[in-house]
């Protein structure tokens, strides 16, 4: 399985390197940290044992979610939730168990995909690098056909690619789902998903405030940011994003740099970018 990651990822990143590297040299404005490529389960003295780094490794992690899959899969509201126990495999031997609460995410792939993207809520909060984590976005395949797989694929390499230039962007890692039905009478789906770095996270490392208001334009935004965000959407094709509203964009506030009160805009969800499909 990893080997035909590695395969898959080395073929786009090659189509993609004159990008990668012009994004590089001509983008890059904030310094870029090092990440611990380790993913550990700490044992700790607070009231949370299992603390386990959910995006400081590239390493496929591998997920079992128990749901009722053809109830899941009839959409009958956007509204609607069920309830589901998550597995989370961090090596061969330890594991880390909760009961979930889904509801549907996304607008267009909640209309057009017969498996759309997932909001986890933890009945009992999970602990990543000592945050406590309450809600987890989970992007899915669209479709049951192999493309739709890669695609996942895809969407992770434009976030790795955005996590390149700046700090102040969502992490992500990806999965290895199986969705396992809790009636018994489907199926086992495995696919390819990815974890989605909750905002809690981006505030805490980046020491930075999240804002919500609707009176946010472009001229709240840094204008190197601006300009940041603007050319990467360009050069991955995503129109799919604008800053008011916030749609497909988060802003957040540094508490340490912070001229003139304006914001970082930080772009997520890439499933409708010419990268993607």
């Amino acid at each position: 399985m990893m080997d035909d990651l590695k395969i898959l990822a080395g073929r786009y990143a090659l189509r993609f390197l004159p990008l990668y590297i012009l994004l590089i040299y001509s983008l890059s404005v904030l310094p870029v940290s090092a990440q611990n490529d380790t993913t550990k389960t700490k044992e700790q003295k607070g009231p949370h044992k299992q603390d386990i780094s959910l995006f400081g490794s590239d390493e496929i992690l591998n997920v079992s979610l128990y749901l009722d899959l053809a109830a899941f899969a009839k959409k009958p509201s956007k509204s609607d939730t069920f309830e589901a126990e998550m597995t989370i495999h961090i090596n061969e031997t330890d594991s880390i168990n909760r009961s979930v609460t889904i509801k549907y995410r996304g607008i267009s792939r909640y209309e057009i995909c017969s498996f759309p993207p997932m909001q986890l809520n933890f009945k009992k909060p999970l602990y990543s690098d000592s945050v406590k984590i309450k809600k987890l976005k989970l992007v899915t395949h669209c479709q049951a056909n192999v493309i739709n797989d890669e695609y996942v694929v895809r969407e992770y390499l434009v976030y790795k690619l955005f996590n390149a230039l700046t700090d102040t962007s969502f992490r992500v890692r990806l999965l290895r789902v199986n969705y396992i039905d809790s009636k018994g009478k489907k199926k086992t789906i495995a696919k390819y998903g990815i974890f989605i770095e909750p905002t809690e996270m981006v505030v805490k490392r980046t020491n930075s405030v999240a804002v919500k208001t609707g009176t946010l334009n472009q001229n709240s935004i840094i204008p190197n940011v601006m300009d940041r965000v603007a050319i990467f959407n360009y050069m991955v094709t995503n129109w799919d994003w604008s800053i008011p509203g916030q749609h497909n964009v988060e802003v957040i506030k540094p508490l340490s740099y912070n001229p003139g009160g304006l914001g970082i805009a930080i772009p997520y969800d890439f499933d409708l970018t010419g990268v993607v499909n």
